[in-house]
Order: structure tokens, then C-alpha cells, then sequence
């Protein structure tokens, strides 16, 4: 596996926005965070 510091810069960011999302999708799931209106269904 390579270091991070030899990853693109493109995919750094791009695992940033992966963990973020995984975040919100935990804290929304557990009630902690409210999303905005689209994504507040039960079918989203």
C-alpha cells in the first residue's frame, strides 16, 4: 500500500468527502443530526 503522501491529491480529497459522508450518515442514523429536507425520508 502506498504512503499518503504519494496519493494524488484528487484522491486525498476524495476520501475526505467518503469519511464525512460516513460520519453523517452515523450521526443522522443515531438521531444526532437532522438532515435537510430531500434527504429526510424514510425511503432516502
Amino acid at each position: 500500500m502506498r504512503t499518503i503522501g504519494v496519493l494524488p491529491k484528487s484522491i486525498l480529497i476524495l476520501e475526505c468527502l467518503g469519511m464525512i459522508l460516513l460520519a453523517l450518515a452515523l450521526l443522522s442514523l443515531n438521531h444526532y443530526l437532522t438532515l435537510p429536507a430531500p434527504f429526510n425520508t424514510p425511503l432516502a
